[in-house]
């Protein structure tokens, strides 16, 4: 009963970890988002300032995308003890993946304005 209530408890404090890390990097990826926003307003070709804000911009955008994969493997690959966490860990995942998609949308949109197009 003890290792199951440890087992149990250690689970919950994944599953509470994952879903803060989606939290600050639902936090940054707006931030990127906003920060396209803006440089989609910006005459083109790019300044140098705003071309190394946007490549910032990118660089953080595909650590975020990196990671969330990384999570949603991880996350993926796990079955948790009670049906409580299990729905917990299965909104992680729905949530990872709605973060993985905006990621890859603010990255080809940075990416295209990188490149001048935008």
């Amino acid at each position: 009963y003890l290792m199951h209530q440890k087992r149990e408890a250690s689970q919950r404090e994944v599953v509470e970890i994952v879903a803060l890390d989606l939290m600050v990097k639902t936090e940054d990826l707006l931030d990127i988002e906003n920060d396209l926003l803006l440089l989609s307003k910006v005459p083109l070709p790019l300044s140098r300032v705003h071309r190394e804000a946007a490549e910032t911009g990118l660089r953080g955008a595909m650590e975020a995308g990196a990671y969330l994969m990384h999570q949603k493997r991880v996350m993926g690959s796990r079955t948790f003890a009670t049906p409580e966490l299990e729905s917990q860990r299965v909104n992680c995942l729905a949530d990872l993946e709605d973060l993985l998609q905006k990621a890859k949308y603010v990255c080809k949109h940075i990416s295209v304005i990188i490149q001048g197009h935008g």
